[in-house]
């Protein structure tokens, strides 16, 4: 049988608007029951953040791959920029064609594609299958490569210019040549809820990412340590950009809590080698009952170890001596400059770099 002509089959549908989105590892590594769990959230996810952006979108799940039709006059940039922030997914791609699962259509939709693709320039075919075929992913790499060759430069397994994959889901292939990361981590409202405390700065809103990352539903608390208002104005503007880019659809709660009457308690009372200690103290008394009242399961600090003179081994020990709640730390080990690097990578960095840290009650 002939398979290299250029027959056009009446079932080549191109989809320039449908993506491919993968699970992440951990969530593929899950038991059954757990994984299937899990992909319902990533899915729920995806509808909100779609919905918050007023952009239509039609789900169809799968064991291992999601699909995602877009509306064909919705912004590309913000669908893609949507698609990497959500937690639970490794990667996407643009799906380029889809054909049936038969060798016939997708070397010929495979050959329309990418003729030009590959002009003057290294390329490379690469194949997956899941379900029952008469060929093999061998037989498609094989066969689409000996098609793609004579308009190409030549074929670069290692490091080619173009990547063609076909991917061969049951009864349709999907074709693309990028793929773009997500964010990884486990879905957002898989990990519990957690009770952030924050400040405006850096650290605790890099604490609150990670936290979410690994699944957990964030709630926010800020303690006020100076009258006015201006911390308060300060963090809402970088909560409400931080919700919305990595939340979206997701009610985000700020609590704040006056303490400025505490500041000058412990100005006046307190040596000031040890004020610091106590008013971080306080912080955690006060969170652990606001905590409870919240019905949530943990509280986040930013703290890295030694990074300044309060987060010292010795004075973190005393700062939650005699707690009865889970303290998460997930910045515990990081240098200050990976910090900054991470909230340069989750868009926070220009408004916490311009806010001004309100955390300090000592001259000095």
């Amino acid at each position: 049988m002939q398979r290299n002509g250029p027959k056009r089959l009446p079932q080549l549908t191109k989809t320039p608007l449908q993506y491919l989105l993968r699970l992440g590892a951990e969530v593929t590594l899950k038991s059954p029951p757990v994984r299937a769990q899990f992909a319902r959230v990533i899915i729920r996810n995806l509808k909100r953040a779609f919905v918050a952006h007023q952009i239509n979108i039609t789900v169809h799940p799968g064991w291992s791959r999601i699909f995602v039709t877009i509306d064909s006059d919705s912004d590309h940039n913000l669908v893609e920029k949507l698609l990497g922030r959500i937690f639970g997914l490794s990667s996407f791609s643009r799906v380029e064609g889809i054909c049936d699962a038969k060798i016939e259509p997708i070397l010929n939709l495979g050959k329309e594609l990418y003729t030009k693709s590959v002009d003057s320039k290294s390329f490379a075919v690469a194949a997956q299958r899941s379900g029952r075929h008469d060929f093999t992913s061998l037989d498609i790499k094989r066969e689409l490569g000996a098609l793609l060759r004579p308009f190409a430069q030549k074929v670069d397994l290692k490091n080619p210019d173009v990547l063609i994959e076909v991917d061969v889901r049951e009864d349709k292939a999907y074709f693309f040549s990028q793929r773009n990361p997500s964010c990884g981590g486990l879905p957002l409202g898989t990990g519990g809820r957690a009770l952030a405390l924050v400040s405006g700065g850096f650290d605790s809103i890099a604490a609150a990412w990670m936290c979410m990352r690994r699944g957990t539903v964030v709630e926010f608390l800020l303690f006020e340590l100076v009258p006015g208002g201006v911390q308060r104005r300060e963090v809402v503007e970088i909560l409400q950009k931080f919700a919305w880019d990595w939340a979206p659809g997701y009610r985000a709660k700020l609590l704040v809590v006056d303490f400025t009457k505490i500041v000058t308690a412990i100005r006046g009372a307190v040596k000031e080698s040890y004020a610091q200690v106590m008013l971080k103290r306080l912080f955690y008394r006060s969170a652990q009952h606001i905590s409870a009242e919240r019905n949530t399961e943990a509280i986040i600090t930013g703290e890295a170890l030694g990074q300044v003179s309060s987060q010292t081994l010795t004075n973190l020990a005393t700062m939650e001596h005699n707690l009865d709640i889970c303290i998460l730390r997930p910045l515990i080990a990081f240098e200050k400059q990976d910090i900054v690097n991470l909230c340069k990578n989750i868009g926070i960095y220009d408004l916490c770099a311009r806010t001004k840290e309100f955390c300090q009650i000592t001259p000095n």
